[in-house]
Parts: structure tokens; sequence; C-alpha cells
């Protein structure tokens, strides 16, 4: 008797304000299976929404949810990683973004919301330790493989950076639909 595979979940990931609630926008638009529960609604700074699911966040304490996420999409951002359980297989769409720009997205957004954000370039080697991390925990995960985007990339040559993703993912999806969504005029 042969053991089955373990089951597969794709994880689009990567630091919070770098390309992937875009990414996952764009995996729906193509006909990629997302999870997302739209409890985050869409706002000024994620217009078409935010693609998140709840609980991943509580992934620490509960990963029940992985179960619906087979053979789905699922955003984890790059710190939560390092939680995801071993007893699965993962294709990992890692979205990585100028840092400065991460920072700068980030301060604007904290600003919009009434948050002071005076030590902003002071995030950067926290922001760099993270993505590391998760840059490495994909490298030595045997059950994982991974793409790496470049945000900046996928907004100059959506179509080549949407052929990238339909390849890795080795599934039929819509190309045009995908690149239709890759906003070119955010900062």
């Amino acid at each position: 008797m042969t053991a089955r595979p373990a089951p597969e979940v794709t994880i689009v990931t990567g630091l919070p304000r770098s390309g992937t609630s875009m990414l996952m926008q764009m995996l729906a638009a193509g006909g990629f299976p997302v999870l997302v529960d739209n409890r985050r609604p869409a706002d000024i700074d994620n217009l078409r929404g935010y693609f998140e699911y709840e609980p991943v966040k509580s992934i620490g304490s509960d990963n029940s949810w992985l179960d619906d996420a087979i053979g789905r999409a699922v955003k984890v951002v790059a710190p939560l990683l390092l939680r995801l359980p071993l007893d699965r297989r993962y294709n990992i769409l890692f979205m990585r973004r100028k840092l400065d720009a991460v920072v700068r997205s980030q301060d604007r957004m904290l600003r919009r919301r009434g948050y002071e954000t005076d030590d902003a370039q002071d995030w950067l080697p926290r922001l760099a330790h993270l993505e590391e991390e998760g840059l490495l925990w994909c490298a030595k995960t045997a059950n994982c493989r991974t793409l790496h985007l470049q945000y900046e990339d996928v907004v100059a040559a959506s179509a080549e950076a949407c052929q990238s993703v339909q390849s890795f993912l080795a599934r039929d999806l819509d190309l045009a639909a995908m690149a239709a969504t890759v906003e070119r005029t955010l900062a």
C-alpha cells in the first residue's frame, strides 16, 4: 500500500503592504479558488479588498482551518509561515517589495488611521528580518515549493508574472483576467 500524498495548500505570502492582496485578487480573477471571508472590507488602503481569512491569525493555537484551504489559495503573512504545520504540501507564492516602499505604504496607511509613525524608517531592519525568516523557512521546508515574485516586476510586466504563476501552479488560469487586475498606479 502506498502512502497518500499530503494535502496541498497554496499560500500567498509576503510582508504586509507587499502586494499580497493584489496577488490574491489576480488568482481569484484567473479562476483559482481562494479562501477568504471578506470580514475586513475594502477601504482607501485596499480599494479592491484585503482577501484575508480571519482564522489564519490564530494559526499558533488552531490550524484546523487548513482543511478548508486544501486546493485553494489563502493569504498568510510572512511571519506566520513559521507556524504552518509540516503535514501538508505547500505551494508558496512569495511576494516581495522594496522595503522602503513597504514602509512608506504602511506609514501612509497608519497615518490615515490616526496613528503616529515618527519612527517609520526604524521598521526597515525588523521588516528585513521578518522577510528573511519567511524566506529561510520556505527554503528549508521539504514539503514546500516557492515562487518568488517581485511586486515591482509584477506591476511592470503583469502578463509575464501571470504566466509564471500559471506555470508554477500547473493550472489553466485566465491570464488576461489576472493581468487586468494589476493596479499600476499604486505607490
